[in-house]
């Protein structure tokens, strides 16, 4: 079987294929490749393990169910492991991966924004070795990424979550995925927030404007309603046909709301399914 070194080798001018999930359908509707390169037998990047400072490791070819299984992600990163649990249904979660998901960068995909909210790093491989693109960098443009044509992600790092961090995740699919929201918080008074909304558009989003807001207040203070209305894209928002621009918008401040409610720990005054 080849080494992953041999695979990098070998990439230049194909497609990879590690679950297919998401390729396969795009490659039978809108596109076409000369050569496919399957790497679903590869051992060496279906692996978690921990390295220094408690940083988890996910190799680009895990599948869901092995992140929703691993005691690693479910001790370290409960969020993640619970995206992972519930992401589709059974048969895409035994056959998709970490690597193939962010690498797809679909606009609807799950783990986008909670690795952008939780300062994850993607590790490429190249000919000249690795290199580490941060989370923020990583995501381009719908289908777009930072992983070159001669190169393939190799790994997903995640920092350790600091004692007292929230993390906490939603998402509104009617139909369709219409907008997520992901919010990460350290400290009492807090010391450090990742606010982060998704599906409305080019790639994962950060909101300055609330991170700023909460710093240094304490998890009583916030007002998460008053916060959630701060949500505002950096380009105008686009409409599809499964959801205005409007309304895409104002879900995502809801979202938003109810993730900042959950994080300092106050009930939901009210919600939306």
């Amino acid at each position: 079987m080849p080494s992953f070194d041999q695979i990098v080798a070998a990439i230049a001018g194909t497609r990879v294929l590690a679950g297919g999930q998401s390729l396969l359908n795009v490659l039978r509707r809108a596109a076409a490749v000369d050569a496919l390169v399957d790497i679903r037998r590869l051992e060496e990047p279906r692996s978690i393990d921990i390295e220094r400072g408690g940083e988890i490791v996910i190799g680009a070819g895990t599948r869901y169910d092995e992140v929703a299984a691993s005691d690693i992600v479910r001790d370290a990163l409960p969020t993640l492991a619970t995206v992972a649990a519930h992401y589709v249904d059974r048969p895409v979660r035994a056959r998709g991966t970490v690597g193939g998901e962010s690498c797809f960068n679909d606009p609807r995909s799950s783990l986008p924004p909670l690795l952008v909210a939780l300062d994850a790093r993607f590790r490429i491989a190249g000919g000249g070795g690795l290199r580490e693109v941060a989370a923020v960098d990583f995501f381009r443009a719908p289908f777009r990424t930072a992983v070159a044509q001669h190169e393939i992600l190799h790994s997903v790092v995640v920092p350790a979550l600091a004692p007292d961090a929230t993390v906490t995740y939603r998402a509104l699919q009617v139909a369709w995925e219409i907008a997520r929201a992901v919010v990460h918080l350290d400290g009492e008074p807090i010391a450090r927030a990742r606010v982060v909304v998704d599906c409305f558009g080019p790639r994962p989003l950060r909101q300055p404007a609330i991170e700023a807001a909460l710093l240094g207040r304490t998890r009583a203070s916030v007002d998460p309603v008053a916060l959630g209305a701060l949500v505002g894209p950096d380009e105008p928002v686009a409409g599809d046909p499964h959801a205005n621009a409007g309304y895409r918008l104002e879900m995502a401040r809801v979202l938003v709301a109810q993730a900042l409610y959950e994080a300092v720990g106050e009930e939901l005054p009210w919600t939306i399914s």
